[in-house]
């Protein structure tokens, strides 16, 4: 009778801890840990929000802030249409990234003015988020991810793909991101990538002749 009352109460104890160690994170935290990352290193988030049962999504998703170097200050905005982070049913969540965003950046040399626009693409890839509102672990991989100049202006005036382009592209890349609110952020990460190609061209409009 003892040894069956001890190896009930093993049993409950066992599964009481186990229950204990698989932490849960929801979608809707997952998303508050996106703003308050955000927020934390200066950029201002603003996006339509809407919730269903198990499932944030975030339409016209615009992320900005601003750089300042002698005196002047210059604009950096990431846009993304649409991001959606669904629950498993299993204690993790999926975020689903669009597979086009745009990047506007504007400036300033002091005697030139740029604006540039970049489009971050990618292809094949998935987000997993596990563990619980206070330790998150991203978890990733894409076939590929490509940073390409769409349009690029120098004092207002439009630079030709014939004098100016610029394309990174990754491919079969994977990695593992642990952020932990602790008395102050951690991050660890691991990456990997099976190859990295560059196509970089830029003609100098002062010295074109």
């Amino acid at each position: 009778m003892n040894a069956i009352r001890v190896s009930a109460a093993s049993t409950l104890l066992i599964l009481g801890t186990t229950a204990a160690l698989r932490a849960d994170v929801t979608a809707q935290e997952v998303w508050a840990d996106w703003q308050s990352y955000l927020a934390g290193v200066g950029y201002t988030v603003t996006g339509e929000e809407s919730t269903r049962l198990g499932q944030v999504t975030v339409t016209n998703l615009v992320m900005e802030t601003s750089t300042a170097a002698d005196n002047e200050s210059s604009p950096f905005s990431v846009t993304m249409p649409r991001i959606v982070f669904t629950e498993n049913g299993d204690g993790t969540v999926n975020v689903q990234i669009p597979e086009r965003s745009t990047m506007a950046i504007e400036a300033s040399d002091g005697a030139e003015e740029f604006d540039a626009e970049f489009t971050l693409g990618q292809s094949g890839m998935t987000m997993t988020v596990s563990g619980d509102a206070d330790d998150m672990t991203y978890t990733y991989a894409a076939d590929q991810m490509d940073f390409a100049l769409s349009s690029l202006a120098i004092n207002e005036e439009p630079i030709s793909r014939e004098n100016a382009r610029g394309t990174v592209t990754v491919n079969s890349l994977s990695g593992v991101t642990r952020m932990q609110e602790l008395d102050l952020r951690n991050y660890t990460q691991t990456f990997s990538a099976a190859g990295v190609a560059m196509d970089l061209f830029f003609v100098d409009q002062d010295n074109a002749d």
